[in-house]
């Protein structure tokens, strides 16, 4: 077989299957534009507090970002 060599970088390939799974999940969910982006917000932020380690920290973004997502729904 003469294909070429593909290089994978499986930390890459994580972070891309964790976006789509959760664009997909958003949209299973029928999330209106607003919902979805607010979504990706937080799970934009959730891997970015894990990769840091920062666990508590993402408990308490996580519940913050969630009580903004709430409270916006229902002033709108």
């Amino acid at each position: 077989m003469n294909t070429p060599l593909q290089l994978i970088d499986l930390r890459e390939a994580a972070m891309l299957d964790y976006y789509v799974s959760a664009f997909w999940w958003g949209r299973e969910q029928e999330f209106s534009i607003e919902q979805l982006s607010a979504f990706f917000t937080v799970v934009h932020t959730l891997l970015n507090n894990i990769k840091g380690k920062a666990l508590f920290a993402c408990c308490v973004s996580f519940r913050r970002l969630i009580f903004g997502i709430i409270f916006d729904s229902i002033t709108h």
